[in-house]
C-alpha cells in the first residue's frame, strides 16, 4: 500500500457526512416513533399558538419595557445561581427529574404582561438556558426545546385564564408584581 492510497483512505474517512445522515444520528431522531410524534406535535402547536398570540394581542411600550425587565432580572438571577445549578446537575443521576427555577419568571410574565409577550417569556428564557447549558454541555438541546414548548403552552393557558377572570392587569405598578414571585421564592427557600 503506497503513501497515496493511505492519504486517499484517510481523506475519505474525514469527508463530511451528508446532512441527512448527520440529522438522523442526532438523539432526537433516535427517539422511538410515538414519543417523537408527541414531541414534534407539541412543538408545532407551540409555534402556532405563539404566532397567533403575538398577531392577535399586541403590546405597547410599557409592556415591552416590562418584558425586557423580566428578561434582564431572570438572566441575572440565572447567572448568579449558575454554580449551584451546575453542581446540582453534576451530583444528580442522569434519570433524575430536574426542576427549573424559571417558573417564577413565567408566573411574573403571565401576571404582568399581555398574552403575546407572556408567551415570549419562556422562549427567551429557553434560549438563555440553551446557551448556558451548551456552554456547560449539561443537557440535550431537544429536551430544552421541548420543555420550552410546554412552558409556552402553559403560559398561554395561564394568561388566557388569568386575563379572562381579571379582565386586565389588576395592578398599576407592574414592577412590584414582577418581583413578587422571585421574592416569595427567596423568602421560602432562604
Amino acid at each position: 500500500m503506497g503513501v497515496g492510497a493511505r492519504d486517499s483512505a484517510s481523506a475519505v474517512a474525514r469527508a463530511p457526512r451528508p446532512f441527512l445522515s448527520r440529522l438522523c444520528s442526532t438523539p432526537l431522531w433516535r427517539t422511538p416513533a410515538k414519543p417523537l410524534i408527541l414531541i414534534l406535535a407539541v412543538e408545532a402547536l407551540c409555534v402556532t399558538c405563539l404566532v397567533a398570540a403575538n398577531v392577535k394581542w399586541g403590546a405597547d411600550g410599557s409592556d415591552i419595557a416590562n418584558f425586557c425587565l423580566i428578561l434582564v432580572l431572570s438572566a441575572v438571577f440565572a447567572e448568579v445561581g449558575n454554580r449551584v445549578e451546575v453542581l446540582r446537575r453534576y451530583l444528580s443521576s442522569p434519570n433524575d427529574v430536574f426542576i427549573s427555577p424559571t417558573s417564577v419568571w413565567l408566573i411574573a410574565g403571565v401576571l404582568a404582561l399581555p398574552l403575546g409577550l407572556a408567551a415570549l417569556v419562556p422562549v427567551a428564557l429557553g434560549v438563555h438556558t440553551l446557551i448556558r447549558d451548551r456552554r456547560a454541555r449539561a443537557s440535550k438541546a431537544y429536551r430544552i426545546v421541548y420543555s420550552t414548548s410546554t412552558d409556552v403552552l402553559g403560559c398561554i393557558g395561564a394568561s388566557l385564564i388569568f386575563h379572562s377572570l381579571v379582565g386586565t392587569r389588576p395592578f398599576g405598578f407592574d414592577v412590584a408584581l414582577m418581583l413578587s414571585p422571585p421574592s416569595a421564592q427567596w423568602l421560602l427557600t432562604g
